[in-house]
Order: structure tokens, then C-alpha cells, then sequence
């Protein structure tokens, strides 16, 4: 069984108070004057009214990466090799037919997904899309590949594919499917056990997963079942919260899998 971390000061009753993002300091607690997470400080908190689910979100943020920056090589390695092999057996990723996976960046220290797209392109029952980010419009496609070959560094190195077909047709986009994808594998920077997610602060899957929920909603279909991957040190506490966030349904880490109650 998973178990989190207790990492310094518990965040769990601390993002819970402020579950309305805009409440002052006096609202919330005339006591509370700061948290702590891994020994890294969270900023005191004053009595100024002002968005303190996005103040917290970013001292996770910090601290998270911090940690990560402390993982070995050969740590990443043997968490990564273990996720995937989890990942590749269970039920939900045999019976999936069209999969949105991300391709790991090394620089941000995300979970290697080199064997998930190598299992998914060798599986003829199987469509692989992965992703295309416009940063000048802040927005991420997810484009189908056939090989690893369709694929170029961009930002970061980060592997993208390229908007067209090698005979020059415009690649399927997951969004123009009949159906919502049965599959979307995701990064993210740090997690809880109620299957919380953070992301890095772009918003590109936040507004993705938007449009494959109205997908859903206009063709009467079930959503993508939304499993993320992570390190154990990207496990803490408890994740901060907006209203507007989203859970995803499972999380995969070397120690176990955890899996959202519905």
C-alpha cells in the first residue's frame, strides 16, 4: 500500500482552509502565521486579502523542485522503470485504443515514458497521440504519431511531432476523434494520495482536459481516464487546490498505484 510522506508542517489542514482562494488571513485563522514543507519555508502568511491558493501553489512548486533536483539518475531510472512496468499491466492501459501520452523532458526531471510509446506504437489495436504545445496561444494539441521518427526537438529538447504527415497531409488531432480518447497519461509536478494534481503553472492540460470534458459532454461519452506519473518525491501532503482543478483518476509510482475514490 502507498503511503505519502509527512513532510514538515502537514499541508493537508492548511489547503483545506482555503478552499475559496480569496480569504483573508483573519478569515481563515487569527493563529496560523506560516507552514513548512521539507524544510523549506512557505512564505508567512499576512493579513492581506489577495490569492493565497496561488501564493501556496508556488511554494510547492519550489519545494517540489527542489527535491527533485536531489533524485540520482539511477533513482529516476529504477522509479521510472518500475511506473511503466505497472503502468503496461494494468487493465486500464491493455484495454485502452487510443492513448495521449506525453514525452518525457530529462531537463524537467518528469517520469521517463520511452517504454509506455515504444508498448502503444508496436500495438496495432492501439492510436498514439502525443503533444504539440503553441506557446503563443497557450494552447496544447494532441497529435497522432506512428513512429518514434515523427518526432522533433523543440523547446527544452522536448520531443514534439510534427503538424504534418510525412506526405504532408495536417496529423489527426485526439479532439477530432468520433470519441474522447480512452487514455491520457500525464505529467505533473506534485501530487496527494486523493489524487490531487499540480501542474507547472502553464495551464495547457488544465485547458485541454476543458475541451475533452465538453468532447464528452457533446457526444455522450465518457472522458479520458487521466492517470499521471510520479516520482516519490513528487508525493506530498496534500496538493493545493483551486476550484477550477482538476483530479485526475489514478497516479502511478514505483511504490503502488492510487486510485481516485469516486
Amino acid at each position: 500500500m502507498y503511503c505519502s510522506r509527512t513532510v514538515g508542517t502537514n499541508l493537508a489542514g492548511i489547503t483545506r482552509l482555503f478552499a475559496n482562494p480569496t480569504q483573508s488571513f483573519q478569515e481563515v485563522s487569527g493563529r496560523l502565521v506560516g507552514v513548512a514543507r521539507c524544510g523549506h519555508a512557505v512564505r508567512a502568511l499576512s493579513s492581506k486579502t489577495y490569492d493565497m491558493s496561488k501564493e501556496i501553489k508556488q511554494d510547492v512548486r519550489k519545494a517540489v523542485k527542489a527535491d527533485l533536483r536531489k533524485l540520482s539518475q539511477e533513482q529516476m531510472s529504477e522509479e521510472s522503470g518500475e511506473i511503466q512496468k505497472l503502468l503496461i499491466s494494468s487493465e486500464i492501459f491493455k484495454n485502452a485504443r487510443t492513448v495521449g501520452i506525453y514525452v518525457h523532458c530529462a531537463k524537467l526531471r518528469e517520469v521517463d515514458t520511452s517504454r509506455l510509446l515504444e508498448s502503444v506504437l508496436t500495438d496495432p489495436s492501439k492510436k498514439c497521440f502525443v503533444p504539440l504545445v503553441k506557446e503563443e496561444a497557450a494552447l496544447m494539441h494532441m497529435l497522432h504519431i506512428e513512429n518514434m521518427n515523427d518526432l522533433r526537438p523543440m523547446t527544452m529538447n522536448i520531443m514534439e511531432p510534427t503538424e504534418n504527415y510525412p506526405l504532408g497531409a495536417p496529423r489527426q488531432e485526439a479532439l477530432e476523434l468520433n470519441e474522447p480518447l480512452d487514455l491520457l497519461i500525464m505529467p505533473g509536478l506534485a501530487f496527494d494520495t486523493s489524487c490531487n494534481r499540480l501542474g507547472r503553472g502553464g495551464g495547457y492540460y488544465d485547458c485541454f482536459l476543458e475541451k475533452c470534458a465538453q468532447k464528452a459532454d457533446a457526444c455522450g461519452a465518457k472522458p479520458p481516464i487521466l492517470v499521471a506519473l510520479a516520482y516519490s518525491a513528487q508525493m506530498i501532503d496534500s496538493v493545493p487546490m483551486a476550484d477550477n482543478d482538476m483530479q485526475v483518476d489514478m497516479i502511478v509510482t514505483a511504490n503502488g498505484v492510487i486510485t481516485r475514490q469516486k
